[in-house]
């Protein structure tokens, strides 16, 4: 049964926090908040007048704006259209949320050609594109916390864990292999290691070991050599495991 109260934001991440239920966005979210980082790092940092820093750092935008589309569509199917059909009035504003990141992502992809097409007052609009985006990421932190405390409080008020871990399972199914593999690399980037630990015991006990080979490839080929170690402990892995290719 649904809450008539939603709890506030300090009791939902009190709740979130120390919960042992599902919370399936956590490990994106951990992994998005890396990438918007290092993407404004980039930009910030870019010289407007070396083509190859420019156009590297507005490779690396447009590249976090397809992340962001497909990271929208993906929480509107599988979480928040559910949410919405159970009566949840918690979900209302989010999608709110989520038409006007579309306007902006639209937007920040005009400044970025803006900057190419000017030369004359490249610097400016560079810097220009700088503030959006800042903002931008501002915007994103507080919504992706909201929605990992009061949406998944939310979640959590309407299904049981079976239902969504199916969710969870819904949209991860719809990945194809190279989608799987550039989502997970930037969950290793991004997780402590009993998350990565979490992560990897999940999939261990639902793909064939080949799979699960390949995925212990990838997180070992982007975590530190004793995170590694600590991980395939927790684990009970042979510490020979290859990274991936």
């Amino acid at each position: 049964m649904l809450m008539t109260q939603h709890p506030t934001r300090d009791a939902a991440t009190l709740a979130v926090c120390h919960g042992q239920r599902p919370q399936p966005y956590r490990f994106i979210h951990k992994a998005l908040r890396l990438k918007m980082t290092g993407v404004l790092s980039q930009l910030a940092a870019a010289d407007p007048h070396d083509d190859t820093e420019r156009r590297d750092a507005l490779a690396a935008l447009d590249e976090l704006l397809a992340v962001c589309e497909a990271h929208l569509s993906h929480e509107n199917a599988h979480f928040h259209r559910p949410l919405a059909a159970a009566g949840s009035r918690a979900v209302l504003p989010f999608e709110d949320d989520h038409e006007s990141h579309v306007a902006t992502i639209a937007a920040l992809r005009a400044a970025a050609r803006a900057v190419e097409d000017t030369p004359d007052v490249r610097a400016a609009n560079l810097y220009a594109l700088t503030l959006q985006f800042s903002r931008f990421v501002g915007e994103n932190f507080e919504h992706m916390a909201d929605e990992e405390t009061l949406l998944t409080h939310a979640l959590w008020s309407a299904f049981d864990d079976a239902t969504i871990l199916g969710f969870e399972h819904g949209l991860t199914s719809t990945f194809t292999p190279e989608e799987s593999a550039y989502y997970l690399r930037w969950m290793a980037r991004a997780l402590s290691v009993p998350e990565l630990a979490d992560l990897l015991r999940g999939a261990q006990a639902g793909v064939p070991e080949p799979v699960f080979g390949m995925l212990c490839g990838i997180v070992r080929g982007e975590v530190r050599p004793e995170r590694w170690t600590r991980i395939a402990g927790t684990l009970g892995l042979a510490q020979e495991t290859p990274p991936a290719p």
